[in-house]
């Protein structure tokens, strides 16, 4: 317990310490902050945290059941996966300029969000890494999103971060397929990089992307990770969709991982 306020402090410190540029824009509704806030949100902006969640995937749910109807039926390779936002409304916006809008800057305010999240969750891991991103895309967008929140994240939680994958296969673009097809295009279109196998042996490791939709890509990083090596993978991420409830679970489909 004394470990974790020793962190706890740390974390206080280092937001404490941060420097807050003024003018500083909302990241949701971009109307300007007269306050500094960790979060970059104004008073105005609603944004949807994840209360309710599967205590697997860490989709948000909404009813009683600690699973969503996908983690009844499904084991996925990671061991957990947490989010402390959910991917609606204002939500969808912020990730969406973050990604697209060359706005690289949010990502410091994202991860105040997953900063808060890794301590309510008590992980103890090893050290911090990332999904990675095709070096067409990094190309065209000018950064790794998941990389800028983990690079902000670890400063914080003082944890090394290790770059394990590379994007070897630029895949379809995933917002456009369903779930049995985001979890084909991902065979395959990652590897765990060279020479680190020594490294991962036994490690237990805390995954970070952006946000979580279907499990596909998480669940690829970490079949990757364990096959080199690693004992277990955590997986957080800024925000999660919503996750199959009884009712719309019949109206999906069969799959197997």
């Amino acid at each position: 317990m004394s470990k974790l306020l020793d962190k706890f402090k740390e974390v206080l410190k280092f937001v404490d310490d941060a420097f807050f540029p003024e003018q500083i824009k909302c990241i949701a509704c971009n109307a300007e902050l007269s306050f500094d806030t960790r979060y970059g949100v104004c008073q105005n902006c609603d944004i949807v945290r994840n209360i309710d969640f599967c205590k697997v995937c860490g989709s948000a749910t909404n009813d009683l059941s600690p699973l969503c109807e996908i983690c009844k039926v499904v084991d996925f390779e990671f061991d957990r996966a947490v989010s402390p936002l959910v991917y609606r409304e204002q939500v969808v916006n912020i990730i969406r300029r973050f990604k697209f809008g060359s706005a690289k800057y949010m990502g410091k305010f994202l991860a105040q969000f997953v900063i808060d999240c890794f301590y309510e969750h008590d992980f103890e891991v090893d050290f911090v890494t990332f999904v990675p991103i095709h070096k067409l895309k990094l190309r065209e967008r000018g950064f790794n999103q998941a990389k800028v929140v983990a690079e902000h994240f670890v400063q914080a939680v003082k944890l090394p971060l290790v770059d394990t994958l590379d994007k070897r296969i630029q895949n379809d673009d995933t917002a456009k397929l369903n779930r049995k097809q985001r979890y084909e295009s991902v065979k395959g279109a990652m590897c765990v990089k060279e020479n680190l196998c020594e490294y991962l042996k036994s490690k237990t490791v805390l995954l970070i992307d952006d946000v979580f939709t279907t499990g596909a890509t998480a669940n690829e990083c970490s079949r990757l990770l364990k096959c080199a090596g690693v004992s277990e993978v955590f997986v957080l991420t800024v925000a999660t969709g919503v996750g199959f409830t009884r009712s719309n679970f019949n109206n999906s489909f069969e799959i197997s991982l």
